[in-house]
């Protein structure tokens, strides 16, 4: 008896499963439908993403000559910035001398500004001396005063 229902039990499966089968292939055209409209939605968004990109590249290209214009302004200015900063170097170092320059030349002035004041010290006194020597020489015959 169970030896009877093994086969029977058997053959209702393969029957069962023929069915599940039968009712796959029933449904492929629908199944294949439906990927077929997925794959249409897909390569119509491929094509316009192509389009955008292909669309993006001059505007690209465009944009790197003028990166590359505004580039070469930019490097000329690092250039003259590096020759300035190397300037500004030579100039430092020769301000930096001129302290003791000024000090030497502080000294000579005061030398100078001790010989101004001997000098008016002498020649001070001797001023009203000369103005009177000057007035006496206008008074002479055949002084340019007469």
């Amino acid at each position: 008896m169970i030896g009877d229902l093994l086969p029977q039990r058997l053959v209702m499966r393969a029957v069962e499963s023929l069915r599940e089968v039968a009712d796959a292939t029933r449904r492929l055209p629908e199944i294949e439908r439906a990927v077929d409209a997925r794959l249409e939605t897909l390569m119509e968004r491929l094509d316009h993403m192509t389009r955008a990109v292909e669309a993006l590249v001059p505007l690209l290209e465009r944009q790197g000559e003028t990166t590359s214009a505004l580039l070469a302004p930019l490097e000329t200015n690092a250039a003259n910035t590096e020759r300035m900063q190397r300037e500004l170097t030579v100039t430092r170092e020769a301000i930096e001398t001129v302290p003791p320059e000024l000090a030497a030349i502080r000294k000579g002035m005061e030398s100078v500004e001790r010989s101004m004041g001997e000098i008016r010290e002498v020649v001070e006194p001797l001023a009203s001396a000369t103005d009177r020597i000057g007035r006496l020489s206008d008074r002479l015959p055949g002084s340019s005063a007469d």
